[in-house]
């Protein structure tokens, strides 16, 4: 697996299947992930977020989820989310950022989102934007 180090260089990162096991089931805890629970896997797999996260722990957990090949592509990635009422929306901020940005994603497109999770640490004025967009879902990074 690759991961990104703080510097910006990526390096391989040899996991363990325990290994992954046990990060599937922090972050569902953490999550707090729910039987009725869509999440809306954009990331890719080579993505150690995209890989854990996104696809390994909702098909563990038993919790549908649906598809997008680019996660930068707001618009359809919104549509979707709306679409199939998505309630788990995970991304870097700078994605996140993204569907709070464009003019062209209603927030009644997102409202099904209950959790919003980044991947790296949301800045305070960013966190601040995506709940004044959207009051009722929780915004982690």
């Amino acid at each position: 697996m690759l991961c990104r180090r703080s510097e910006g260089t990526t390096k391989g990162v040899e996991l363990t299947h325990a290994n992954i096991m046990a990060n599937l089931t922090q972050v569902s805890d953490m999550l707090d992930t729910l039987h009725d629970d869509r999440i809306m896997a954009t990331l890719p797999l080579f993505h150690a977020f995209g890989l854990t996260v996104t696809t390994f722990m909702p098909l563990v957990e038993g919790i549908p989820m649906i598809c997008h090949p680019d996660p930068t592509d707001a618009l359809s990635v919104a549509n979707a989310i709306s679409r199939h009422q998505a309630t788990v929306l995970c991304g870097t901020s700078t994605v996140l950022r993204l569907y709070v940005r464009n003019r062209r994603i209603h927030p009644l497109m997102l409202e099904s989102i209950r959790i919003a999770h980044g991947a790296e640490r949301w800045q305070d004025h960013q966190r601040a934007q995506a709940h004044q967009q959207q009051p009722n879902q929780k915004a982690e990074a």
